[in-house]
C-alpha cells in the first residue's frame, strides 16, 4: 500500500510534463468559430435566372441554390441562417432549423443586369453564437 501512495503522485506528475502551452489564434479549424478558416458549411449549388410574375408583369430573377452542409456537425444541431444580399443591401434570417441532415434554400436577385457578380453573405448561428461568414457568388453572364 505504501508504494501506491508514491505511485500515484509520480504518475500525475509524469502526465503534467511535455505540455505544450496553446495558442488560441492557431485554433482555426472548428467549423463553428468564428475564427473558422476551412471551407464553408454553406454550399453554392447552382445559380439560374428564371421569369416570374410581379403583380401581372413578367421580370427575371436570378435565383441561387444553396444548402447547408449539416453533415459536418458534430452533432444533429438547432441552427439559424443569417444572410446579407451585397447587391441590395438586405438582411434575412432564416429559422430556426432543426438540423436533420442537409437544409437546402434558395435565394433570389432583383433585377438581373448581364456582368453584374452577384454576392451573399452567409453565417450560422448556433448555440448563441455565430460562425465564420462565407461569401458565396455568381457572375451573372
Amino acid at each position: 500500500m505504501a508504494r501506491l501512495r508514491y505511485l500515484i503522485p509520480a504518475l500525475f506528475l509524469a502526465m503534467a510534463c511535455g505540455k505544450e502551452e496553446v495558442d488560441p489564434t492557431a485554433l482555426t479549424s472548428n467549423p463553428m468559430d468564428p475564427a473558422y478558416t476551412g471551407p464553408s458549411l454553406v454550399v453554392l449549388d447552382s445559380a439560374y435566372v428564371d421569369t416570374v410574375s410581379n403583380n401581372g408583369v413578367l421580370e427575371p430573377v436570378l435565383f441561387m441554390d444553396l444548402h447547408v452542409d449539416e453533415a459536418r456537425f458534430p452533432l444533429p444541431t438547432s441552427y439559424v441562417i443569417y444572410l446579407h444580399d451585397r447587391f441590395t443591401g438586405n438582411s434575412d434570417t432564416l429559422g430556426p432549423i432543426q438540423g436533420t441532415g442537409e437544409f437546402a434554400f434558395v435565394h433570389p436577385f432583383r433585377p438581373v443586369i448581364s456582368g453584374t457578380n452577384y454576392c451573399i453573405d452567409v453565417n450560422l448561428g448556433i448555440s448563441g453564437s455565430r460562425t465564420a461568414t462565407w461569401t458565396l457568388c455568381h457572375q451573372q453572364p
